[in-house]
């Protein structure tokens, strides 16, 4: 199927990548988090603050869903999360290294940039989940639309279940090897 329909390696492609890059980055913003809150209460007290977040910010990006679809089109929809992702996960991943590298931009502390890095991170995951649920989900379903009925079965079958299963078993591959 993947082969044979540019349509469905294309949408396969595009969720294994977000998941190589959700999971890279949520193992390295986790194992941020546990170095600056030791405390199991305090690491579980920062996750279900973000969940919370990615809860409203989901509603709030499903209702705005329509009209991003409606007036920016099809393409701002579906690139939405991977923008998101580059942009917050730069900043993120910039003030980690910068932390760990012992660097004092502003005159800030390696501790005060690490946890600048957390919230860079915290932003991310809300951010990147609530633009995947409300619009990555989404655009890529409507490509399913115009296929045939046939195409359409196996082209999700093989995207879902293929390109999602690859994604997080890739991201676990290189964190091994890493």
């Amino acid at each position: 199927v993947l082969k044979s329909s540019p349509k469905i390696l294309n949408l396969a492609l595009l969720v294994i990548g977000y998941g190589v890059c959700h999971r890279l980055f949520e193992f390295a913003w986790k194992g941020q988090l546990r170095v600056l809150y030791p405390s199991p209460v305090e690491y579980q007290a920062v996750l279900s603050d973000v969940s919370i977040y990615t809860g409203v910010a989901t509603m709030v990006l499903m209702l705005g869903g329509r009209f991003i679809f409606q007036y920016l089109g099809w393409g701002v929809a579906a690139s939405a999360t991977p923008l998101v992702m580059m942009a917050s996960g730069a900043g993120f991943f910039g003030l980690s290294v910068a932390a760990q590298l012992g660097m004092t931009p502003f005159g800030m502390s390696a501790v005060a940039l690490a946890s600048a890095g957390a919230t860079a991170g915290a932003v991310t995951q809300v951010f990147a989940r609530s633009s995947k649920f409300s619009l990555f989900d989404p655009a890529k379903e409507m490509v399913y639309i115009e296929m045939s009925k046939e195409e359409k079965s196996k082209g999700k079958a093989a995207v879902d279940l293929v390109g999602s299963q690859i994604g997080k078993s890739g991201a676990s591959w290189i964190t091994q090897a890493l």
